[in-house]
């Protein structure tokens, strides 16, 4: 992994993505790319909203000059550029659109993105960049949340499978694992406690992950608790990193299910990888 591609809106969150990133980068031998994107219009839903860069509330920075976000880019970088290489990037367009065409550019990157700290807001009325950024295809990212230790690299990585089909190769996770020589445990779901993990779901994980001998765990769940039962996994075995495989729900399941990485995004208290299944 040559790239880490870290997306800023100059809020306390997105400082905290790129403390991360830097720390990354080191192990890996990595370049980061520092990229603003410049949306602001008067279609902006936040145009008129006046936020502080450090609101926890936000995704977005208050209305401000192109100017300004110019200038603001290279500073970031300057506060690292000593220890990694650090490239910025100002786009004007929608992150949706503009994004990818970065990310060909950069095959292979990992996408690191803050997340602010929501957790005393209704999930109705938090709307997260992170949460979009699902809809791009093939893309792997990394989310860091605000109040996690950003100086802090995984020790303990947990990677959650749910039996399904893998599609995509994992070398991001395991270059991580590699470069960080850090302990992986596979997590499977079980609905009842005796429930062991299918050999066939570990053939897949081998071959998913090519790391030869891998750590297995079961953890029970109730109906329905998916979420619930795998940050208390997360918790009571000090995981500091978990790896979640998204998958595209067709158009009537998203209609009535959130899907569970939609869910952990809004209320993860550990850095969250998020790799295309």
């Amino acid at each position: 992994m040559d790239n880490l591609v870290v997306l800023t809106n100059f809020s306390t969150a997105a400082d905290k993505a790129l403390e991360y990133a830097v720390a990354l980068a080191r192990r890996l031998g990595a370049k980061i790319h520092l990229v603003h994107f410049w949306e602001h219009s008067l279609l902006d839903a936040n145009y008129f909203v006046e936020v502080p860069v450090s609101s926890a509330y936000f995704d977005k920075v208050p209305v401000a000059s192109r100017k300004e976000h110019e200038e603001a880019l290279p500073k970031r970088c300057a506060r690292f550029g000593q220890e990694v290489e650090i490239t910025p990037h100002f786009i004007v367009g929608s992150l949706l659109n503009k994004l990818p065409v970065l990310l060909k550019q950069l095959p292979g990157a990992l996408v690191i993105i803050g997340k602010c700290y929501t957790e005393d807001i209704p999930d109705e009325m938090v709307d997260s960049t992170s949460i979009h950024l699902l809809s791009i295809k093939n893309t792997p990212f990394l989310i860091v949340p605000e109040k996690c230790e950003p100086f802090t690299l995984p020790n303990r990585i947990a990677l959650a499978l749910d039996g399904k089909e893998i599609n995509q190769p994992g070398e991001v996770l395991i270059d991580i694992v590699h470069a960080l020589k850090t302990e992986l445990s596979i997590i499977h779901i079980a609905s009842q406690p005796e429930q062991t993990i299918p050999d066939r779901l570990m053939q897949q994980a081998e071959k998913f992950l090519d790391l030869g001998t891998l750590k297995t765990e079961v953890e029970p769940a109730e109906k329905d608790a998916v979420v619930s039962s795998l940050k208390k996994y997360c918790k009571k075995n000090h995981k500091d990193l978990l790896v979640l495989i998204h998958r595209k729900h067709s158009f009537l399941q998203s209609l009535f299910h959130e899907s569970t990485t939609g869910i952990f995004i809004r209320h993860t208290s550990i850095p969250l990888l998020i790799l295309p299944g």
